[in-house]
């Protein structure tokens, strides 16, 4: 598991103090005058069973296909029931829904994809743009805009991929579950691929939820 926090103020066009290297200089590329930009991006592997509480456990049965596995549901209908979950321990917790959003949707699925072709678990593979630039290549951004993004990744096999695994596992961990309920993001987006590199049909799932937010000028 790993966590990473990106700041910039409006304005700033240099990598903040928290970090230097590769990433800041991929930020300082793709940063203008009037963007203001805080990332978060968090890793899980689900490879216990799945857990309950928290509120999250309740909310399953509200959510179709919730505790289906790979290739027992469609992808479409996977993405489907982790937003509905977030949503409802979003409720629980007082905080308003996220939007479901294409574009981040887009970015979503092309990530869970690359991570899968490329045998890869990580927010940025061999080859692979960052989170920033995966995101400014769909319509949510580029914008006259502040905004900020956020992304969870999960893999998990059979059951353990299911959304309902995937969900309560993110908010059995503290930097995932802070991006679910964090009030400051307001759109989300999942791609969700099952199967391998070398067997599609692999009781393997692998998720992807980008989530954003923007306040125009």
């Amino acid at each position: 598991m790993e966590g990473r926090t990106l700041r910039l103020p409006a304005g700033s066009t240099t990598e903040p103090q928290t970090g230097s290297g590769p990433d800041a200089r991929r930020t300082r590329r793709v940063v203008t005058a009037w963007i203001a930009v805080t990332l978060v991006a968090s890793t899980l592997t689900v490879v216990g069973p799945p857990v309950a509480g928290m509120g999250v456990a309740a909310a399953h049965a509200a959510c179709r296909y919730a505790h289906r596995g790979p290739h027992e549901t469609s992808r479409g209908h996977a993405q489907h029931a982790v937003v509905c979950l977030m949503n409802n321990a979003r409720r629980h917790h007082g905080r308003h829904r996220l939007r479901a959003k294409g574009s981040l949707r887009q970015s979503g699925k092309r990530h869970s994809s690359y991570m899968r072709r490329h045998r890869c678990f990580s927010h940025q593979c061999s080859g692979e743009k960052d989170l920033v630039a995966r995101v400014m290549a769909t319509p949510y951004l580029p914008c006259h805009c502040t905004w900020r993004l956020g992304e969870n990744i999960a893999r998990g096999q059979g059951r353990r991929a299911s959304p309902a695994a995937i969900v309560s596992a993110w908010m059995h961990s503290p930097p995932h579950r802070a991006e679910i309920l964090s009030p400051s993001l307001r759109d989300v987006g999942v791609g969700v691929v099952w199967g391998s590199k070398r067997n599609r049909r692999a009781n393997v799932g692998t998720f992807t939820a980008d989530f954003g937010s923007k306040r125009h000028y």
